[in-house]
């Protein structure tokens, strides 16, 4: 029997307690990620990607990224299915959001 999973965030109890120490591993005594320490974190050629992989996490766009947007985007990111991970990159390359909120509606 697989670890039952909490509704708010789709990770189960393990899983969830272990984000949350990355997360404070990673922002130590702050409450946040801020954009400069997230690109640090997620290092890419191409800066493009990065930058849009950040506005997605910062749900909020406060310019930074809470413990709880981290699990969230965390969660989005590592879907269980291949179609939520397409889902995911097509929000990264959809700057007006049209095809990925397209592709969500096709979807349901």
């Amino acid at each position: 029997m697989s670890p039952k999973k909490t509704p708010r965030t789709g990770f189960d109890k393990t899983s969830l307690e272990r984000l949350e120490q990355l997360f404070i591993k990673t922002v130590g005594n702050e409450k946040e990620i801020r954009r400069e320490e997230f690109k640090k974190i997620v290092t890419s050629k191409n800066p493009f990607f990065t930058e849009r992989v950040f506005q997605i996490f910062d749900k909020d766009n406060s310019g930074s990224i809470s413990l709880q947007e981290f699990i969230d985007a965390i969660h989005q990111f590592a879907g269980q299915s291949p179609e939520d991970k397409i889902k995911f990159l097509f929000k990264v390359y959809d700057l007006d959001a049209g095809l990925a909120g397209w592709l969500v509606q096709l979807s349901k």
